[in-house]
């Protein structure tokens, strides 16, 4: 599977592995499960993402998270994204731009996003009051390169 999803530390941290090519539909899959883990939480979630072995992620990818409930989901923590490729530094930007919240920041490392997240213990900061809430009720646009 192209996102492999684990506990790093747990009910803290969740780490996903993300290898290959990324799709829309792999990151359905990922959005799944991370909202599984974040409605059973009673604290904030925080998540790296490795992008290490990734080799394209589709920008589908920021369409499929901003469409969920994700980015205002109660116990949406920070997120850490380690050694991101240019793919995956354009997705963090459309995130980061579009997201009524701003939580993505990047790590040279596992280790230094790790240490960045466990000095988070709360969500991210409150929703902007200029951000788009029309994302949410919008349908996907067709984007890939």
């Amino acid at each position: 599977m192209p996102i492999e999803l684990s506990w790093l530390i747990p009910d803290k941290i969740l780490l996903s592995r993300w290898t290959g090519d990324i799709s829309g539909e792999e990151v359905r899959v990922f959005v799944e499960e991370v909202e599984i883990a974040l409605d059973a939480a009673a604290l904030p979630v925080h998540t790296v993402i490795d992008l290490s072995e990734a080799r394209h992620i589709s920008v589908e990818t920021a369409w499929v998270y901003l469409q969920s409930r994700l980015p205002t989901h109660p116990c949406r923590g920070q997120i850490g994204i380690v050694r991101s490729t240019l793919d995956g530094e354009i997705v963090t930007d459309l995130v980061n731009r579009l997201s009524p919240r701003t939580t993505v920041r990047a790590f040279a490392t596992r280790e230094e996003a790790r240490n960045y997240l466990l000095s988070h213990n709360d969500s991210p900061p409150p929703l902007r009051p200029d951000s788009d809430s029309s994302l949410s009720s919008s349908s996907s646009p067709h984007l890939g390169y």
